[in-house]
């Protein structure tokens, strides 16, 4: 069994055996995580240093490259892609020469490019590798369910058949809650279809519902969906 650092010992007990980050499992429940810690001789303050080790496991710092994929002709939705990792595989695959639907919050906040920004940026991304492609992005907003199902019935009336669905849309951390909420003695703030904020943009059940209906017309098609280990944060 690997030892935790010496930071990490000398706030377990005295008779604590050495362990390990390890053997505290990603479904952890929450709200017995300090019973966990204490019975594995750690303590709530070694949480962020075990949080740390886990979102980095298997990381690699090097610039990492993937094959050119051809992609001309194929139809490509991009949810959360006017920023991070949503953007990078939209600019990527333009270069490829797909023809993408970019799925995005229509008020993004400042830290984030406006979608007419990236829809421009695949446009040229697009003709720099030789590609006249169609970008084109559509309001979604996991915080609101009703974009979602909207998102999807806009597509299905389209009649085109989907072939990569990245599900990317996501947020890193929960935010304050609102004073109106707050009053009412809430712990989590909720979206506008009373869901806590973190679980609905991540993973409520209407996103995957969604996620099987725009792939219903698509045999062939590939989904993918990027996950965070700060899933393990948001209340359960």
């Amino acid at each position: 069994m690997v030892t935790v650092s010496t930071d990490n010992k000398a706030s377990a007990p005295n008779n604590a055996k050495p362990t390990s980050f390890d053997t505290i499992p990603y479904d952890a429940p929450l709200e017995n995580l300090n019973t966990i810690l204490h019975k594995r001789g750690l303590s709530p303050q070694t949480l962020p240093a075990w949080a740390k080790k886990k979102s980095q496991a298997g990381s690699n710092s090097k610039h990492l490259t993937v094959p050119d994929a051809e992609l001309r002709g194929k139809r490509v939705i991009i949810t959360g892609s006017n920023s991070g990792i949503g953007r990078e595989a939209a600019l990527q695959m333009a270069a490829w020469g797909a023809n993408l639907v970019l799925g995005c919050r229509p008020n993004p906040p400042p830290h984030e490019l406006h979608p007419d920004a990236v829809v421009e940026e695949c446009i040229q991304a697009g003709k720099k590798a030789g590609n006249v492609i169609e970008v084109e992005w559509w309001p979604i907003d996991h915080a609101d369910l009703k974009t979602v199902d909207a998102f999807a019935q806009r597509w299905l009336a389209t009649g085109h058949a989907l072939d990569i669905l990245c599900s990317n849309i996501g947020m890193g951390a929960k935010r304050p809650v609102p004073e109106e909420q707050a009053k009412k003695g809430e712990k989590y703030r909720k979206t506008v279809d009373g869901f806590e904020e973190v679980h609905s943009v991540r993973c409520h059940p209407l996103k995957m519902s969604c996620v099987q209906l725009l792939l219903t017309r698509s045999p062939r098609s590939t989904s993918s969906g990027t996950s965070s280990s700060s899933w393990a944060f948001s209340p359960r």
